[in-house]
């Protein structure tokens, strides 16, 4: 009878351990969504203040956002770009994000509002900061802005027409 009851406890035991390894080491996103605060309201107001920090313009930077995850924090795309800024692993590591980081909002909002900041200083306009932040910085450097891709160009189109009809509505 007492091998039983220590078997079934050592098995109980085992098996939280496991579960609260696994989720910490591969499932990092489902932790994060039951503990962070991401209503829209919150993920607004924070993507504000680090598009502040970036001195990126708010409706901009709301527009990015919008366009790239639809306030979604769970998005990932069919290339592997993860959250409301669709971080790719390699913008995510300029940042010093590990992969699982990604998917922290607060974390990816920053990192991409970092990058979108960055691209601004390199290309000295918004619409080619939108091409590299689409496109990739590597290939606007190699190819020219005049080679971008449609799908980089109408991306870039949709961003500004948000932004320009936030800032009439405003």
């Amino acid at each position: 009878m007492w091998k039983t009851i220590l078997f079934t406890t050592l098995v109980s035991f085992f098996l939280g351990v496991f579960t609260t390894l696994y989720t910490q080491r591969y499932a990092p996103e489902f932790k994060l969504r039951q503990k962070k605060n991401t209503s829209y309201d919150y993920l607004v107001q924070l993507a504000d203040s680090y598009a502040k920090r970036y001195h990126i313009p708010s409706p901009l930077f709301r527009a990015v956002i919008k366009v790239e995850s639809n306030w979604n924090i769970s998005a990932i795309s069919s290339q592997g770009a993860v959250g409301l800024g669709q971080l790719m692993l390699s913008a995510a590591d300029d940042c010093g994000l590990s992969a699982h980081e990604r998917y922290n909002p607060e974390k990816n909002l920053k990192c991409s509002a970092w990058h979108l900041a960055r691209h601004k200083r390199n290309w000295k306009s918004w619409r080619n900061a939108l091409y590299a932040y689409n496109w990739g910085h590597g290939n606007l450097s190699r190819k020219g802005k005049h080679n971008a891709p449609r799908e980089t160009r109408r991306y870039a189109d949709m961003i500004l027409k948000k932004w320009q009809k936030a800032q009439s509505n405003a």
